[in-house]
């Protein structure tokens, strides 16, 4: 498994994590690169909607009784406060590094702003749409990935940050959601739920032809490309639950990455960061 998570070629070398619910809530785990399983977050208001962007991690959780949105970095794992717009976020925020998405119940959001001093009457419409969800930025900022009923069917929307203007990224009959963009910024990978049963399917543009990548009976959904875009982490049901798995991208080479019971997905791919040696770094003075 080490091989298969290490990205041979890569100046820098990635792990797969994902949520689990095996402990207290639902944390982040990480395979690291001896193949074992770490838990690297312990919020006690568990998470949900990991994000990996701009060298750390957005997630949302629950605190004091407020659904709040925060961050860490893949090395030190310190969790700190996002003064992100939302409200009672039942959907982490997109950041692209200057700009905020975010889901209300009327549309999309964007806002400009960092990490901090930010708030919602900064920020303008950018899909209004009551049926919009689940914002993705793509790798330039410049395009927003979203899924929305419009139509009366779930499709994957993609809207131009800024001319506003949106068109449909598929048009099938069945139900799509949960689009991911490719590293290269033309390819989204999303799961279509057809007969009783969601598959992972990538499709390259408005006009491309959709590439179905998993076919089996059980559901696979959340598919995550590596950031060399050579690899695809995605969550999928066996033995009646949710676990992990890595694949190529045309999808072959399947392989399992979790096995336990309980829920493992939502995976994202994180920097292999190493902890800098401070055994020679003077401690405080002694009092």
């Amino acid at each position: 498994m080490a091989g298969l998570l290490s990205l041979a070629g890569c100046a820098q070398e990635y792990d797969v994590a994902f949520l689990s619910d095996r402990g207290s809530g639902s944390q982040i785990w990480r395979v690291r690169a001896d193949s074992a399983l770490e838990q690297v977050t312990f919020e006690e208001g568990g998470m949900f909607g990991a994000r990996f962007r701009s060298d750390m991690i957005l997630y949302s959780t629950v605190r004091d009784g407020r659904a709040q949105t925060r961050h860490t970095d893949p090395v030190w794992w310190q969790s700190r406060r996002t003064n992100s717009p939302g409200r009672h976020e039942e959907e982490t925020p997109d950041f692209n590094g200057s700009d905020w998405v975010y889901r209300v119940a009327t549309g999309i959001v964007i806002i400009d702003g960092g990490l901090r001093g930010m708030s919602a009457s900064e920020g303008r419409w950018l899909v209004e749409d009551s049926t919009a969800t689940q914002p993705v930025f793509s790798p330039d900022g410049s395009r927003v990935a979203y899924t929305s009923a419009r139509t009366g069917n779930r499709d994957i929307w993609v809207v131009d940050v800024s001319t506003g203007e949106t068109r449909p990224w598929t048009t099938h009959p069945a139900m799509e959601g949960h689009p991911a963009w490719h590293p290269n910024g033309r390819e989204l990978i999303y799961y279509r739920y057809e007969d009783g049963n969601a598959d992972l399917f990538s499709k390259r543009g408005p006009e491309g032809a959709p590439r179905q990548l998993t076919d089996t009976p059980e559901n696979e959904l959340v598919g995550r490309w590596s950031p060399d875009g050579r690899q695809i982490a995605f969550g999928g049901v066996r033995d009646g639950d949710w676990e992990v798995f890595t694949m190529q991208a045309d999808g072959t080479g399947l392989q399992r990455v979790t096995r336990l019971e309980g829920f493992d997905g939502d995976p994202i791919w994180l920097p292999r960061a190493q902890r800098p040696d401070t055994s020679d770094v003077p401690g405080p003075a002694p009092n």
